[in-house]
């Protein structure tokens, strides 16, 4: 059986919205780990001088407290999601393999002779004149 990859339309909006959003949370978090890493590595003096000063010290406290808070949430919900799945889904072993694809189900796909399959099957080099898609 050949796969034409027809999903729900909503679905698919749905997976791509939330893929999108968790690459874009992965990738805002990098950016910003590697900018403060590189600002603070090239600007040290600069760094110290105007984060541990008795003024803003209560401040450099408060958002380190806030950072290691969020990374500890972070941490729990992905625990906790992480053992959720493994204990409902981890057994259940539903995985069902469809039989390999025949060489004359892919003709008929294409609707190209069984013969052409196997010729582009054995060639290391194939070149159409036009798409058989």
């Amino acid at each position: 059986m050949i796969i034409d990859g027809k999903q729900n339309k909503l679905r698919k909006l749905l997976e791509g919205v939330l893929t999108s959003l968790g690459w874009s949370y992965i990738f805002f978090f990098s950016v910003q780990l590697i900018a403060s890493l590189l600002l603070w590595y090239f600007n040290i003096k600069l760094f110290h001088s105007e984060l541990f000063t008795d003024e803003n010290i209560q401040g450099t406290i408060r958002v380190f407290t806030i950072n290691v808070i969020l990374a500890l949430i972070n941490f729990i919900i992905m625990y906790t999601w992480g053992m959720y799945n493994a204990k409902k889904f981890g057994r259940l072993h539903r995985r069902k393999f469809l039989n390999d694809v025949t060489n004359a189900e892919v003709a008929n796909y294409f609707q190209i002779p069984e013969s052409q399959v196997e010729h582009f099957q054995k060639s290391k080099w194939i070149e159409l004149e036009e798409t058989i898609v």
